[in-house]
């Protein structure tokens, strides 16, 4: 028994270890290639043809190369084709410049997203009017086709458009509006730039915290809805500096005099003019220059007054005068040299501001959405512009909000030039 047990020990359990070795090695390549990807990660093999995986469901993301984007802007093609044309010179109405140049650095973006093998597709059409204009570009191949939706409408269609991309499951990017309240509840939509509300309220925190002890006279009149922007600037005020003078006038029917009236002898005077038409305010610039060689103005104004043309602000030495706006372009960069030697050369024309803007947006688009594997304005007001922060600064209100640019510039202008404060 004895030898019989030694001779098994010695001649069957190698064969039996054998056998082991063979299933259990079996289990681990089954293993490795039918993995639970939501509980375990991919093998390295796969992962290289992957990018981050999403916090949300766990799943991989798969690298988008591939982008369809919609752009509505107002064009006003209509009228530029009313315009009398010869074979030397054409011309194309100023209103729309903006939108011209917005296009035309989109399309500069989409050549060099090429080259880093990222393509994206853009169809551009003339933003709709009305509603009814609206639902026939739902029906349409262009936004059925369409990832991103970039628009710039009127205030009264903004919240129709809002509502109609959410049906549509499309993402929502707004190059301007009046106010923020289009966010609520539709986390779909991005603001690229702040709106008009949050540009008062960050200019009125500005003139606040830099002049501490002034009176600020805030002058407007009721037409063009300058009484309105007027209130929100008091109500800011108000809100951030509760002890500061504040003084309203109604210029409506008053004579420049009574501006001048209203001043100051014991506070430091900010003059707010609260206006865009510039026969309104070039006279009352001219009186408060006058007023007193003695005493130091400041004066601040709307992001129009840079359009002037029959007020030389460079003139004034008892006025300072401040501009806010929410598309300040820094002309010293590199980043902006080079995307006006690419327009130039493209285009023959220097880009306005919409044209840089133009640019940027869709050139981080095309690189955020490529490297995420995520169509989601979410992800873009996060994971973009990571060294441009300065100027897109996107904040969510709360988490059933959209996105908006919270950025805004506050400018000086002094020796010829507008310096950059806020």
């Amino acid at each position: 028994m004895k030898v019989f047990t030694k001779t098994y020990w010695v001649y069957v359990m190698p064969v039996v270890l054998l056998v082991l070795f063979f299933i259990i090695s079996c289990g681990t390549r089954k293993k490795e290639i039918n993995y639970n990807p939501v509980t375990s990660p991919p093998p390295l093999s796969e992962q290289q043809n992957e990018s981050l995986s999403d916090t949300s469901s766990g799943l991989p993301r798969v690298k988008i190369d591939s982008l369809n984007i919609l752009i509505m802007m107002p064009y006003e093609l209509k009228e530029n084709f009313a315009i009398n044309t010869s074979d030397i010179f054409y011309d194309i109405n100023a209103s729309s410049l903006p939108a011209v140049h917005f296009y035309e650095g989109a399309m500069l973006a989409v050549l060099d997203l090429q080259k880093s093998g990222i393509f994206v597709t853009i169809k551009a059409i003339e933003s709709p009017s009305d509603s009814l204009r609206l639902m026939r570009i739902e029906r349409s191949s262009m936004w059925k086709d369409a990832d991103f939706i970039i628009a710039q409408v009127s205030p009264a269609l903004t919240p129709v458009l809002a509502r109609r991309t959410i049906e549509s499951d499309k993402q929502l990017i707004l190059t301007q509006t009046v106010n923020p309240d289009i966010l609520h509840n539709n986390t779909n939509v991005l603001i690229s730039h702040a709106s008009t509300l949050t540009q008062c309220r960050g200019m009125s925190q500005f003139l606040v915290d830099k002049f501490p002890e002034s009176q600020i006279t805030i002058v407007y009149r009721k037409k063009k809805r300058e009484d309105y922007l007027a209130s929100v600037f008091k109500e800011a005020i108000t809100e951030y500096g509760p002890s500061q003078k504040l003084v309203e006038i109604d210029a409506t029917s008053k004579e420049m005099e009574a501006i001048l009236d209203k001043l100051s002898y014991t506070y430091n005077n900010l003059v707010l003019i609260v206006s865009s038409d510039e026969a309104f305010v070039s006279p009352i610039i001219s009186k408060l220059q006058g007023y007193n060689e003695q005493e130091i103005i400041n004066v601040a104004g709307l992001p129009t007054w840079q359009d002037f043309e029959s007020i030389d602000f460079m003139q004034f030495d008892s006025l300072v005068v401040y501009l806010f706006e929410n598309n300040f372009i820094n002309n010293e960069s590199k980043r902006v040299l080079d995307i006006k030697k690419k327009f130039i050369r493209m285009y023959s024309s220097n880009p306005s501001p919409s044209g840089i803007n133009g640019y940027n947006i869709i050139h981080e688009l095309g690189v955020t959405v490529h490297n995420s594997g995520v169509i989601d304005v979410a992800v873009f007001a996060h994971d973009g512009f990571q060294e441009n922060k300065k100027f897109y600064n996107f904040i969510q209100t709360d988490s059933l909000s959209g996105y908006e640019n919270k950025a805004i510039s506050v400018l000086k202008i002094k020796d010829y030039q507008l310096l950059k404060m806020y």
